[in-house]
């Protein structure tokens, strides 16, 4: 009974490291996966506990927002997109604006809202130290003074006559290590293992890189909050909740004769209202295509001139087929 009951144990023993059996396929790893690890080394140290939300939103999918048509069935549009579930961003921004001015209060008694800087040069400086020690493991032995070797010699040394010696030995030829033609030249394929690291004085550790995103003494950033951020009345942007990536109707025909929506990603709708024209303004988009950007412009009705251009022609040609079918 009992030998049966270690047959059965070392049956269960086998079952349960079978998982880890040389013969099991392993998982590929990904450039992508490698590039993960290395982002997940470096900023979550430098962003701490925000990396994790930071992370999330690089590997969430394209979020899209709807761009009203002004010059079409503007009021039908509306209705339709607010049927669907989708909200304005003006009152979203309104909504998180109230939100954060109270957080904003409480940071204000603060001596430093950021400390990125600091955990970055925290960062640099621990990893040029790491990468030193695997560079110079072995102590470099010191060089004794004039009165060590002389006392190692049990006596007065006349260096001059050692340095002369010296270089009159280097002048004659070693005959003891030259390669007999007789015996082969196979003794020069032998291995000889290296003694000296050549090119360590060009060497830059990677460290030194990350000190590039640090502040600069010369040239010091100083991060000011933002006040006169608006959305244009005339502008309606339309997206879904935090966390809902659903799809938009495609866009339809309006009775004017151009379509009722654009579809832009979220992220190329802030750098047209960051640039907060103003009513008469002269805008030029030099690299326009497809046309999204200079589109939203357009429909907040304030540009006197907006100039788009691009380097291609192929490129110019979509730019004119979308202001073709909007305007």
């Amino acid at each position: 009974m009992l030998l049966q009951i270690r047959k059965v144990s070392l049956l269960l023993r086998r079952a349960k490291h079978s998982k880890t059996h040389w013969s099991q396929v392993q998982k590929k790893q990904f450039a992508r996966d490698r590039a993960l690890e290395n982002f997940d080394d470096f900023y979550g140290q430098v962003y701490g506990n925000r990396w994790k939300s930071i992370r999330v939103a690089l590997l969430s999918e394209h979020k899209y927002m709807a761009l009203v048509n002004q010059f079409g069935d503007c009021e039908r549009t509306v209705a339709e997109l607010e049927a669907d579930g989708a909200i304005n961003l003006r009152e979203i921004y309104a909504a998180k604006k109230r939100s954060l001015s109270g957080l904003f209060e409480e940071r204000a008694s603060e001596d430093k809202i950021f400390k990125m800087d600091q955990r970055i040069e925290a960062f640099a400086e621990n990893r040029e130290r790491q990468e030193m020690e695997r560079l110079y493991k072995e102590d470099v032995p010191e060089v004794g003074t004039r009165e060590d070797v002389e006392a190692k010699e049990g006596g007065a040394v006349d260096f001059k006559k050692s340095l002369s010696k010296t270089l009159q030995d280097d002048k004659e030829m070693d005959f003891q290590r030259m390669i007999d033609p007789d015996f082969g030249t196979s003794a020069l394929h032998e291995f000889i293992p290296a003694t000296k690291l050549k090119g360590m004085e060009d060497y830059v550790p990677e460290s030194d890189h990350y000190k590039y995103y640090s502040n600069s003494a010369d040239f010091p950033v100083t991060i000011e909050m933002e006040n006169n951020f608006e959305i244009p009345q005339n502008l309606d942007i339309y997206t879904y909740e935090r966390g809902n990536c659903s799809d938009f109707k495609p866009p339809r025909n309006c009775s004017t004769g151009v379509l009722s929506h654009f579809l832009l990603d979220g992220a190329s709708i802030l750098p047209a209202l960051a640039l907060d024209v103003q009513p008469g303004d002269r805008v030029l988009d030099a690299c326009a295509a497809p046309g999204g950007k200079s589109l939203l412009l357009l429909q907040t009705l304030r540009p006197g001139t907006l100039v788009c251009n691009d380097v291609q022609e192929s490129r110019v040609n979509r730019i004119r087929k979308l202001m073709g079918s909007y305007l």
